[in-house]
């Protein structure tokens, strides 16, 4: 049997994402990221965080977050700390006000993200190596998008879901895509 149940000092937390165990939630509230234990207990501030916009948890107990409505990524400790850069806006096509939504891809090696168009509508699904570096884009006109295990990159585009193979190893769409579901609302 399931049940839901409310962690106290959670209210008006936004875009909640899990620690890799399932043991913690982390979400953002007043300004800042914070994480609470599943089991309860009170909730710690990890970072400043303006207008957050989408973590992800890695198994290295590194958090990839948008902290802020514009600009790039950011990574911090789970446990607490100074964010660093991950990736910014240098170079970016114009109109592009943000890097959100991202998640760290399974096996660890990249992080896959929406590069924002004003308005969070439109924009294109990028990765980039964990590590830093250049992004490349995977798939254009799309405001979302998330790879599964199974080596799935699944994505929104026009009232749309498509599913297309991921390479791990490349970092990058394998073949070409198939519609999953036609007449999919959204909502950004």
């Amino acid at each position: 049997e399931h049940r839901i149940i409310a962690l106290p000092g959670t209210e008006g937390a936004s875009f909640p994402f899990f620690s890799p165990d399932g043991k913690w939630v982390a979400f953002f509230e007043g300004g800042k990221l914070r994480k609470i234990a599943v089991n309860g207990g009170a909730p710690t501030t990890i970072c400043d965080a303006q207008s957050g916009r989408g973590g992800s948890w890695g198994e290295d107990g590194v958090i990839v977050a948008t902290l802020s409505s514009t600009g790039g990524l950011w990574t911090v400790p789970s446990s607490g700390g100074v964010p660093r850069p991950l990736t910014n806006l240098n170079g970016e096509a114009p109109g592009v006000t943000s890097h959100r939504w991202p998640q760290i891809l399974p096996k660890g090696r990249g992080v896959l993200f929406t590069a924002t168009i004003a308005g969070g509508a439109v924009g294109s699904l990028r990765v980039v190596e964990r590590n830093g570096g250049a992004a490349h884009t995977l798939i254009e006109n799309s405001p979302y998008g998330r790879v599964l295990r199974n080596g799935f990159l699944v994505y929104y585009q026009n009232g749309r879901l498509f599913g297309v193979r991921f390479d791990f190893g490349h970092l990058q769409t394998a073949g070409p895509a198939s519609l999953l579901v036609d007449g999919v609302a959204a909502d950004t």
